[in-house]
């Protein structure tokens, strides 16, 4: 069985949330989007997930990673509130999403925009904005192009 939550971006001022299981599907209506990070802040996330994460064992600025990674909490729920919104129905896919316990799930970031949103941390948040705890079973996180 597979599960795979796909944030689609068809513009940068909007986000469609679908669920996909199997050989069926749910999504939301195309909902607004406005990323709630400065320049300044995506910034250090593009450094911290391409640069660092790339070249970790290179001479980097480890000094710099753990400011950044000090922040992810906070960005991460902003990011959240950011794609889910008030509605409803992104919101019970998502919670559809967390509810499943099964190995393999996948969340995909897609389209030209998606880098808006792409941040891993902020799916590792509960519907309540609680950090998920780490027994549960990973969440594979992928951005299409």
């Amino acid at each position: 069985m597979s599960l795979e939550l796909n944030l689609r971006f068809p513009t940068p001022e909007h986000v469609i949330v679908r669920l996909i299981e199997d050989d069926d599907h749910d999504e939301s209506e195309p909902l607004p989007f406005r990323g709630p990070l400065a320049a300044p802040d995506q910034q250090d996330l593009h450094w911290y997930l391409e640069v660092y994460a790339a070249q970790y064992a290179a001479d980097v600025d480890d000094d710099r990673a753990q400011r950044i990674a000090a922040k992810l909490p906070g960005w991460g729920a902003a990011l959240l509130a950011a794609v889910l919104g008030d509605d409803v129905k992104a919101r019970r896919l998502f919670d559809r999403f967390l509810d499943r316990r099964e190995p393999g799930r996948l969340l995909t970031a897609a389209g030209q925009y998606a880098d808006a949103a792409y941040s891993g941390d902020h799916f590792r948040h509960d519907r309540h904005h609680r950090h998920r705890p780490a027994g549960d079973e990973p969440i594979r996180l992928y951005r299409q192009r």
